[in-house]
């Protein structure tokens, strides 16, 4: 039986008249990586520290490892890997001091892959925390979050302040660890292109509620841009069909974003009597026009 890597049920979370998750609902089991995509305020820091236990739900419930997150102990925490946004440290100790320290607290950690991401990422271990810059601070979070071999990695912006090409050799350090570990690996990042790379399901949160969870490639399936060309100049001003999402244009030619499905294009292009010229968007797409439809 596969193991629940963590589970919400119904999970609401309200600070003072503020409501930053709302009825959330999301399980998790066996291997997986998971893009938490939404506009800022969304609600996807306050959900990946339900899973923690560094907040507790308002009303509803939420598990980890099967067990209650007001109830975590030893045995579920030291399986659990996390970057947040705001970590912090002993900023008077060196890398390697502080590094050490960490590695008291976990039976598993490994120093031979300490050594291999201090090197990969170009992280100097000599160097007093409180001087490193924001980039590398990040760079020494995933340090410490991935040595123990975590079963559940929690990642929060995780790519925010590094360079491009840091932020690529961070996303290989994740995939080779997803590849020789069992691990489910969580990231919240506005990195759509770095997270479609290698994210295997996405869930949109908008306004503290999951409005999208689904397997990345049947999500891109379900979405597709049309350009509509039309010699006559009879297209429309206004598209009412229900599928279409957003549409812009003139008479001749139109680029809709819409919810696809097979045959639809045709039997659009036979009622128009239009050409349609059917492209895959990308998951950066998806959601900027699924968070345009949501305003209305």
């Amino acid at each position: 039986m596969t193991e629940s890597r963590f589970e919400l049920r119904n999970v609401t979370k309200k600070f003072g008249k503020t409501i930053a998750l709302e009825e959330a609902s999301l399980s998790v089991t066996g291997k997986s990586i998971i893009g938490l995509v939404g506009k800022n305020g969304s609600g996807k820091t306050t959900l990946l520290r339900q899973i923690t236990g560094l907040y507790l739900p308002t009303s509803g419930e939420c598990n980890t490892f099967g067990v209650s997150t007001a109830k975590l102990g030893p045995k579920e925490l030291s399986r659990i890997g996390a970057v947040q946004q705001d970590d912090v440290f002993l900023e008077w100790m060196k890398v390697s001091q502080l590094l050490g320290y960490v590695s008291h607290f976990y039976e598993s950690w490994d120093k031979d892959l300490e050594q291999h991401l201090l090197d990969t990422l170009e992280l100097n271990e000599d160097k007093r925390v409180g001087a490193l810059s924001p980039g590398n601070k990040q760079k020494l979070s995933m340090i410490i979050a991935t040595c123990h071999h975590p079963s559940l990695l929690l990642l929060d912006e995780p790519l925010s302040d590094l360079d491009p090409i840091a932020r690529q050799t961070v996303l290989t350090s994740l995939l080779d660890q997803f590849r020789s570990d069992d691990v489910t690996i969580v990231i919240s990042s506005h990195m759509l292109p770095e997270l479609e790379r290698i994210a295997d399901r996405v869930v949109f949160l908008d306004r503290g509620r999951i409005t999208v969870d689904e397997e990345l490639d049947a999500l891109k399936e379900q979405y597709a841009e049309w350009v509509v060309t039309q010699e006559e100049g009879n297209l429309p001003r206004e598209f009412r069909e229900e599928f279409v999402i957003t549409a812009e244009g003139d008479a001749r030619r139109a680029r809709l974003f819409v919810s696809d499905s097979p045959g639809l294009a045709d039997r659009f292009a036979s009622h128009y009597s239009a050409q349609v010229e059917t492209r895959p968007v990308n998951l950066e797409k998806i959601f900027a026009m699924l968070g345009r439809r949501d305003m209305h």
